[in-house]
């Protein structure tokens, strides 16, 4: 076992210590652009079947009008606006990704932070240092346990999130240093969250009880409530546990403060898990490319990364939420429209009779020669019956950091999500004091403008 005398220490250490002034440009700069995609995940997840089951649950249970529950109208107690934002924004699979994490950082980080910040009246400088500083803190954790956690059947998003909630939302409260290593450890003791619910509403689920768990474990510290204080690293701790002890320390605490994991963002261009955009993009291409039609198609063959036919080996998806794991749905829509946005992970449409048609002769197999390093790469040969052999590679598909989405293509990303919830006014001035995060004075009236239902 690799020993790390107070690695968990000095994460409090940094959680507590870091201030607006040691954040470089490029990371205010970065954390609107996180916070917008968020609420537009979170306004699009609003619409699914999901949202209303969550949303009778915390109206029975009641509480205080604490924070905003996106796109409903409605305020909570700030825990449960934690739960129910948090799975909205997940369950579309369409929200940002930290590849090192292997997991999504802003539907437990926002959705921890943004209802509690909304909750204590923190400003936008507030809101902008406890993102910055719970998105590193779980990243890093990510890194330094990838990919044994993952491989072992823990969802990273889930797990790590916790540790990312309590360190973002605890910086908002200001907690010192001791106050911040005992919620670590009372985030972490409750971290949990298994891969066997891909494809299902517990997936979204491990997001929001991931950020309520982190709020929680805060205000627990921070009236006195105490914990482990070697959560991570000891003997029966989450390393320990929950990695075997394989993980790698330099990447958790190599240049803490210095470097911010949040500028390693991933925007989704495609509404499916990460896994499948490179393929996704590599048919696209050879579509546009050759004016490729489903007549003349004979077989497609994807090969990926071995990782992916674990997460993404869905071959006989029912649901929409299956079809987002799905890379022989995912392969055959691209082939057919030509884009993999929201609309198309309707439960009618995976099991159209034509898209099953094609979904027949997609051939999906692991290529060990694929390495997962910054981005998950794939290799798609399509076979036709008048162009012959068509192939394509990607290395890093769009929305990664070395491919990454315009300004443009973000904003119209989230005005899709939003609209149909929100007025074209609203939307437009939700983008507007977003992207003037610094200058709020108190992010309730962002999350006001958040609330509002169309009109």
């Amino acid at each position: 076992m690799t020993t790390v005398p107070e690695v968990t220490a000095k994460i409090a250490r940094f959680a507590t210590g870091t201030g607006f002034d040691d954040l470089p440009p490029a990371v205010v700069e970065k954390v609107p652009a996180c916070v917008l995609d968020w609420i537009g995940v979170t306004l699009g997840g609003a619409k699914h079947p999901i949202s209303e089951i969550l949303l009778g649950f915390v109206q029975e249970l009641g509480g205080k009008e604490q924070a905003t529950i996106l796109g409903k109208g409605i305020r909570s107690s700030v825990t449960h606006a934690a739960l129910v934002n948090g799975a909205m924004s997940h369950v579309l699979d369409y929200d940002d990704v930290h590849a090192g994490t292997i997991g999504h950082p802003s539907v437990v980080i926002a959705a921890a932070v943004v209802p509690f910040g909304e909750y204590l009246g923190a400003s936008g400088k507030q809101i902008t240092v406890a993102y910055a500083v719970g998105f590193d803190v779980m990243a890093r954790l990510g890194k330094g346990v990838r990919p044994h956690h993952y491989e072992k059947g823990w969802h990273a998003t889930a797990t790590l999130g916790r540790f990312g909630a309590a360190a973002g939302a605890g910086r908002l409260l200001e907690l010192d240093e001791e106050q911040m290593v005992h919620a670590l450890g009372i985030a972490g003791t409750q971290s949990s969250g298994f891969r066997q619910v891909f494809g299902s509403m517990g997936k979204a689920f491990h997001a929001g009880a991931a950020a309520a768990d982190g709020v929680q474990a805060v205000l627990l510290a921070k009236r006195g409530f105490t914990c482990s204080k070697e959560i991570l690293e000891g003997k029966h701790g989450f390393f320990e546990l929950m990695a075997d002890s394989m993980y790698d320390p330099t990447p958790i605490l190599e240049q803490l403060g210095k470097r911010f994991e949040i500028l390693e963002v991933t925007f989704k261009p495609h509404a499916a898990c990460g896994l499948t955009h490179s393929t996704i993009d590599a048919i696209i291409a050879l579509r546009q490319e050759h004016d490729l039609v489903a007549e003349e198609i004979d077989r497609i063959t994807c090969e990926v990364v071995p990782l992916a036919l674990d997460v993404v080996g869905k071959t006989n998806p029912k649901t929409g939420l299956e079809g987002k794991f799905s890379l022989r749905y995912c392969a055959a829509l691209a082939l057919l429209e030509g884009r993999a946005t929201e609309a198309f992970f309707e439960d009618s449409l995976v099991t159209d009779p034509n898209i099953r048609v094609l979904m027949e002769k997609v051939e999906v197999k692991a290529n060990s020669d694929l390495k997962y390093e910054d981005a998950p790469p794939a290799l798609v040969t399509i076979y036709t019956n008048k162009k012959g052999a068509l192939r394509k590679r990607v290395d890093q598909p769009k929305g990664r950091p070395k491919n990454p989405l315009s300004a443009q293509e973000l904003e119209g990303k989230f005005r899709d999500l939003a609209a149909g919830t929100l007025s074209p006014d609203v939307i437009g001035e939700i983008v507007a004091t977003v992207y003037e995060m610094e200058k709020i004075g108190d992010i309730g009236k962002l999350m006001a403008l958040c609330r509002a239902t169309r009109r």
